[in-house]
C-alpha cells in the first residue's frame, strides 16, 4: 500500500473534517513530511514523535508515522514573547534529517483524532477509568454517571485506574459524587464544563511525561484505533507497533 492508501483508511475512520478551525487553517492536519507516495513498509503509531520514536521506527523498518502532537511542525506568534519557527529548532532540524534521510513519511491526526466518538481520546479516558454509563457528549467531552462515591474515593480509584501515584485535585473529599467530566490536554476551564453540564467533578487527563506516552489513556487509544484498522481492513494491516508505548515497555525490562 503507499501511504495516501493508508491515509484514507485512517481518515474514514478519523476525518480531518473532525478537527478544530485552527487546526485545519494552519495545515497542522495529515501528510507533514516525505512522500504520500511511498510503498509502506510499516506504520507505526505514536502520541509524540520524538528522536527516540525515529529512532525506533528506523530499527522496525517502518516507513510511515501516525503521530498525534504536531510539535515538531506546529507554530503559534505568541504575544508575550518572540518565537521561534519550528524549522529553525535544531532537535526539530535533526529530526527532519532522520526522517528525510530514511525516506519517512509523518502524518498528524490531532484534534480530529482527538474528537473521534468511538476511538478518540474520550472513549480512550473512559474505557481506561471503567465509565461505561454516558449520559451525554459535550461537543467532544463525555458526561458519566459514576457511583454514587465520595470526592476521596474518586481520587483513588483515577489513581489506580491511571497507574498513578500522585494527582492534582481541587475540592471537598467528602462531596457526593454521582456525575463526572471527562476531559483531556488543555481544554480550557474545567469548572466552566461541570458548571455547564450540572456534573459533580472533572477528571482531566494531563500528563507531564506524554512525549514517552506513558498515560494509559494515550495507550489505549492507540490500541483502539490499531483494531479498528485491523478489523475493518484485515488483510491490509497484520501487525502493530504503537511506538509509544514499545519504548515504554523496552524501558520497563530493562529496569
Amino acid at each position: 500500500m503507499k501511504a495516501r492508501e493508508v491515509a484514507d483508511v485512517f481518515e474514514a475512520i478519523v476525518p480531518i473534517s473532525l478537527g478544530i478551525a485552527s487546526d485545519i487553517e494552519n495545515n497542522f492536519l495529515g501528510f507533514r513530511v516525505g512522500d504520500p507516495d511511498i510503498d509502506v513498509t510499516g506504520l507505526g503509531m505514536c502520541w509524540w514523535m520524538s528522536e527516540e520514536v525515529i529512532d525506533a521506527a528506523i530499527e522496525k523498518g517502518l516507513n510511515f508515522l501516525i503521530s498525534h502532537e504536531p510539535e515538531l511542525f506546529r507554530w503559534y506568534e505568541s504575544p508575550w514573547h518572540t518565537n521561534l519557527r519550528p524549522e529553525v529548532i535544531e532537535f526539530n532540524k535533526r529530526k527532519k534529517k532522520k526522517l528525510e534521510d530514511n525516506g519517512m513519511c509523518v502524518y498528524t491526526a490531532h484534534s480530529n483524532w482527538d474528537a473521534q466518538a468511538e476511538v478518540g481520546m474520550g472513549p480512550g479516558l473512559a474505557k481506561v477509568l471503567g465509565f461505561t454509563d454516558m449520559i451525554r457528549r459535550d461537543v467532544i467531552i463525555g458526561v458519566y454517571r459514576v457511583g454514587p462515591m465520595t470526592f476521596a474515593e474518586l481520587i483513588e480509584h483515577v489513581k489506580e485506574r491511571m497507574g498513578l501515584a500522585h494527582v492534582r485535585v481541587q475540592g471537598d473529599p467528602e462531596k457526593r459524587i454521582e456525575t463526572v467530566v471527562l476531559g483531556w490536554g488543555s481544554m480550557g476551564s474545567e469548572v466552566e464544563a461541570i458548571l455547564a453540564n450540572g456534573a459533580d467533578a472533572d477528571s482531566a487527563s494531563r500528563s507531564e511525561r506524554q512525549q514517552l506516552g506513558q498515560s494509559r489513556p494515550f495507550e489505549e487509544v492507540m490500541e483502539m484505533n490499531v483494531r479498528k484498522l485491523k478489523k475493518r481492513y484485515p488483510d491490509k494491516f497484520t501487525q502493530e507497533s504503537a511506538l509509544n508505548r514499545d519504548l515504554e515497555s523496552e524501558r520497563k525490562a530493562a529496569d
